[in-house]
């Protein structure tokens, strides 16, 4: 909690493999891999599912606050395997749960407007129709609170088919796009910079 007051307006700088350990509700996100065309994924492992990940898309303008987080508002969509919820403009019943150390991929065709999301691998369809809502292009986002998880930069899994790219290269850095007082973050590879 001490940590949490010196990054009120920090970016997060990850290295490659490095982690990122939430006590407070926070949000982050990759907004330097932002895509306006075409098939894309990304994944990250879970090392601890904590409370409230809500993992997925968000479009430029979007902006958490509060409790609200990837999905709670019309510029984002996201997954929440904790809760078995989907997430956009609200929250609606899922049958996915995940569990730590699992392997959570999200994917997207921008020019169809649709969501999937992986479990270790396994992809399902998540949100159709969303394309007008992207002209701008969508950016990997996540949330969670308790959450510890890693971003891959080198996935473990193939996207929803193998025209798929992965929009997460591992030079980008995520950026800290939200948080409630009592941020901690964790990794020996981990910088945390103002």
């Amino acid at each position: 909690a001490a940590h949490g007051a010196a990054v009120v307006a920090a970016r997060l700088a990850l290295t490659r493999g490095a982690a990122c350990s939430t006590i407070s509700f926070c949000t982050v996100g990759l907004p330097g891999a932002l895509a306006k065309h075409g098939q894309i994924f990304y994944e990250i492992t879970l090392k601890r599912v904590g409370k409230y990940p809500q993992i997925g898309w968000a479009t430029p303008g979007f902006a958490p606050d509060g409790d609200n987080g990837v999905g709670d508002d019309a510029l984002s969509w996201a997954a929440d395997g904790a809760r078995r919820s989907l997430w956009h403009k609200g929250e609606r019943p899922w049958s996915v749960s995940w569990r730590d150390d699992d392997v959570v991929g999200c994917a997207a065709d921008i020019e169809k407007g649709s969501v999937w999301f992986g479990l270790n691998g396994v992809w399902v369809a998540a949100f159709e129709g969303e394309g007008k809502s992207w002209e701008q292009g969508v950016f990997p986002a996540m949330s969670g609170q308790h959450t510890h998880f890693s971003l891959n930069a080198t996935p473990r899994f193939a996207g929803p088919s193998p025209s798929f790219v992965n929009v997460a290269p591992p030079d980008e850095q995520p950026q800290l796009l939200h948080h409630e007082p009592g941020l901690l973050y964790l990794s020996k590879d981990a910088i945390i910079a103002e």
